[in-house]
């Protein structure tokens, strides 16, 4: 338990140094992996997979080119442009700001669109076994910017262009 306090404490102490950070240093940036046993609920993830109904929560908006009018939520407001690269051979599974927004196959990429403001990006890979591999959180401020999580098997880069 020790350890587990120690390790969170280290996290919320680099995240908040890395917050800091002159926003030039806002370019590319990466880290290491987590490797771990499930250990009951992670704190990176609000809502977890779900099946589509119109209830659904998600971070997506409608972007302009997707049929969104002018002046609608993100068509005018500065939508964070999200990717999430998979280098590894494992599936991830896709978190902004908390929200399960599907997953990556192997070797693939995948898109979103989301709302301006601060954005957090958050990958896992989860395993038969009950371990996992997370990726993140990267939180950065993000207006008219292309935010990418880019995800290998043993470390991550992200980039805020």
């Amino acid at each position: 338990m020790k350890k587990f306090v120690l390790f969170l404490l280290a996290g919320f102490l680099f995240s908040g140094l890395t917050y800091a950070q002159d926003k030039a240093a806002d370019k590319v940036g990466g880290g290491e992996v987590v490797k771990a046993k499930s250990r009951g609920a992670d704190p990176n993830i609000k809502v977890e997979k779900h099946p589509n109904s119109a209830n659904m929560e998600t971070q997506a908006i409608q972007p302009t080119e997707k049929g969104a009018k002018a002046g609608a939520r993100g068509a005018g407001s500065g939508a964070c442009y999200v990717k999430f690269d998979n280098w590894s051979g494992w599936y991830i599974d896709c978190y902004v700001d908390g929200y399960y927004e599907g997953y990556v196959a192997p070797y693939s990429d995948g898109n979103i669109t989301t709302g301006s403001g601060t954005t957090c990006l958050y990958a896992v890979a989860e395993f038969d076994d009950g371990s996992q591999i997370s990726w993140g959180p990267v939180c950065k401020e993000c207006y008219y910017h292309d935010f990418e999580l880019e995800v290998y098997p043993d470390y991550f880069n992200w980039y805020l262009e």
